[in-house]
């Protein structure tokens, strides 16, 4: 499994690419603007980009999931509760998409905006804990987190992330990036490869 960010620093924005090379399949998660990239990488690693997440519905920017959709024939997945002007499939709590070992699984997550969903990014290869969560614009470290966010996880160490869920998801880090990923792994890069 590959799980590739692509960052673009002026709009502060991260987007992934998860490609499961063995069955040649991948997604894209919050991509921006320009897919060109995204089809690329995925034809250098042998896969096809079948699927595309917004963990939220963006209004800030021109997301790149209709492109895609176009170029690519790429399924869009979205919280249940969004309501768009095209296609999509409605993704509930705990609603899942299997690329070959990799499994994509939604929480929703409310709270940037209603619809607001992450991913859990289990690869089998790997075990059966999560090799990453995808939270769009709603994790950050404790001591940046503002009104939208919950109070800090229970039971986590200081510095650890916070995030406005319900759930507890228990000593996760921040992977070294600026915003939207953390692992379970404090010294990881989300452009590691597995």
């Amino acid at each position: 499994m590959l799980l590739k960010q692509y960052y673009l620093g002026c709009l502060a924005h991260a987007s992934y690419l998860i490609a499961a090379e063995a069955s040649g399949q991948a997604a894209v998660v919050d991509p921006q603007r320009d897919v060109g990239q995204y089809v690329e990488d995925a034809a250098r690693l042998g896969c096809w980009i079948g699927h595309v997440f917004l963990t939220h519905l963006y209004a800030d920017f021109v997301a790149g999931h209709l492109e895609l959709r176009d170029r690519e024939g790429a399924r869009i997945y979205l919280g249940a509760g969004a309501r768009a002007e095209y296609p999509f499939v409605p993704m509930a709590d705990g609603a899942a998409v299997r690329l070959g070992t990799v499994r994509l699984e939604v929480l929703q997550t409310p709270g940037h905006s209603p619809e607001s969903i992450s991913i859990l990014v289990y690869d089998s290869a790997s075990g059966s804990n999560p090799y990453a969560v995808l939270t769009g614009t709603r994790c950050s470290s404790a001591t940046s987190a503002g009104p939208t966010y919950a109070p800090r996880l229970a039971g986590a160490p200081s510095g650890s992330p916070a995030c406005c869920t319900t759930r507890c998801i228990r000593s996760w880090r921040p992977c070294g990036t600026r915003r939207s990923c953390i692992r379970r792994t404090a010294t990881a890069h989300c452009a590691a490869r597995t």
